[in-house]
Formats: C-alpha cells, sequence, structure tokens
C-alpha cells in the first residue's frame, strides 16, 4: 500500500500490525492521531529509529511514553545490550538463552541510537550497558495504548536498525550504503545464523506484538 494511503484515516485498519523501519530521516506525510487510533483499537506497531518522530508529537507527547532528542544520535563505543529487569525483559532473556555473553546481548554493528529517555508509561527490555557513550540508553521498550483493561494495542520502539547488522543488500555488517538498484530478497547477503539484534526482532513479533498487555 502506498504511504500516503496508509497513513490516511483507516488506511491501517486492515491489518494486524504494521512496521515502520527506519527512514533515514525524520518520517514524512505522517499522521500520528491516526496511527494512535489504530493502535487504540487493538493494532500492533513496531517503529525503528528515527520513527521516533512520529511519536514526539501529539496525541503522544501527552502520554509520559519518553521525552525525544532530536536528529540521528547513534551510540559510539560498546553497545552491548543489558536486559531489563521487568517482565519483559524476562521474557526475553528466556528467548536469547545461549546468545548472551557474561549477561549481555551483543548488539555490534545495529547503528544503536539515543533518542529517548523514558516517561512512566513506558516499558524497558533492552538498555545499552555502561560502556556506550549514552550509559544505559533505551534500546528497546514498549507501551499500550488505550489503557490496562481496553482492547488497546501495543507499540514496540526499537533505537537500533536491524538489517545494518545483517549486511544487507551484500554491504558490510555495520553500513549504511546500499548499492544502486539493489531490490530485495536477491540483493541481500545471504545468511547463516541469526543475528542478536533479529532475534530480538522476531521475538517482538512473537511476543511483543501477540497482544495488547
Amino acid at each position: 500500500k502506498p504511504a500516503a494511503a496508509l497513513w490516511a484515516a483507516g488506511g491501517m485498519a486492515p491489518y494486524d500490525a504494521v512496521l515502520l523501519s527506519c527512514e533515514g530521516a525524520a518520517t514524512t506525510g505522517a499522521s500520528p492521531a491516526n496511527l494512535a487510533t489504530y493502535a487504540q483499537g487493538g493494532g500492533m506497531v513496531y517503529a525503528e529509529h528515527w520513527q521516533y518522530s512520529v511519536f514526539d508529537a501529539a496525541p503522544f507527547t501527552t502520554q509520559n511514553i519518553a521525552t525525544w532528542t532530536t536528529g540521528a544520535n547513534f551510540l559510539t563505543g560498546t553497545t552491548n545490550a543489558v536486559l531489563a529487569t521487568t517482565a519483559a525483559g524476562a521474557g526475553l532473556q528466556q528467548w536469547l538463552v545461549g546468545t548472551l555473553v557474561n549477561g549481555e546481548l551483543p548488539m555490534l554493528n545495529t547503528e544503536a541510537a539515543h533518542n529517548a529517555t523514558l516517561g512512566t508509561a513506558s516499558s524497558l527490555e533492552l538498555a545499552a550497558d555502561a560502556n556506550a557513550s549514552v550509559p544505559n540508553a533505551p534500546l528497546l521498550f514498549s507501551w499500550s495504548e488505550g489503557g490496562v483493561g481496553t482492547a488497546g494495542g501495543r507499540i514496540v520502539y526499537a533505537d537500533f536498525h536491524i538489517g545494518s547488522s545483517s549486511a544487507d543488500y551484500g554491504t558490510v555488517a555495520g553500513s549504511t550504503t546500499v548499492p544502486a538498484g539493489a531490490t530485495y530478497p536477491t540483493g541481500c547477503a545471504p545468511e547463516t545464523a541469526l543475528k542478536p539484534s533479529e532475534l530480538v526482532f522476531l521475538y517482538t513479533l512473537f511476543d511483543g506484538l501477540s497482544c495488547g498487555n
């Protein structure tokens, strides 16, 4: 569906979940109000990196989800992640058994960023470790739309790029350069084992976006 049709009133309604990958800049043509309506009606949303711009606008700014820092804000230094001591973090830890190294999740080459300072409405799942340029920066968190006990859906925000660590389109892992004319799936680099960021994304699809509580 064209972006304009998706962001129009009711444009997301046919879908159980909407995945909003980073567009390399603040999202153009977005309608935060229509996204909120979709989620409040039970829709599930996964948003990545620059998509924070959708939530740095009404009606989300009144929900105490987070305060947002504009720009790319990529972290430097070690970007291993620490799992939060929340129910969501505990579930994710079970999913990642065998992937953790010294209790941390290697999140190399994911262009991890720091765009959010969490509010009380959000549930933290992953945060940058103490060696990152912004220690404890939230990397993955979620919140419910519509309030507890309603039919509201859930929004998950990831402040990192999944594909960057995977050498998508044949690039070197961590590169932001996409060769001219690259297409999916023939342009993607072959993979073996799933990367940690991909495992986190799959967990989000199976668990974080499976119910609104």
